[in-house]
């Protein structure tokens, strides 16, 4: 089977066991939000530098979507997620509102 670096990276995945799955049976759902927001503003933040653009995007896009499906959403506004990372983070406001998609 390939590697699916972007929506099931071998490396995130021990013996069948997912990380979400782990991290949301010792933490539960919002942490398992809090853990996919992080990550999408780590790749948000970084995907102009690592030589990776397309798929750091890709990557972020997988965390938000994650975040969307825990929420039972189907469809994703760009600015509200961009709001809810300024919310958890203000100081980095000027380098969020020049992330393109």
């Amino acid at each position: 089977m390939d590697n699916d670096n972007v929506n099931h990276p071998q490396h995130y995945n021990q013996d069948g066991i997912e990380c979400f799955d782990v991290i949301s049976a010792f933490f539960g759902k919002e942490a398992l939000e809090d853990f996919c927001l992080g990550n999408a503003l780590k790749y948000l933040m970084r995907c102009q530098h690592k030589g990776k653009y397309i798929e750091d995007l890709k990557k972020a896009k997988f965390y938000i979507e994650k975040i969307l499906a825990l929420r039972g959403e189907q469809q994703a506004d760009l600015n509200q997620i961009l709001a809810e990372i300024k919310k958890h983070d203000t100081t980095q406001d000027d380098k969020i509102e020049n992330v393109a998609f």
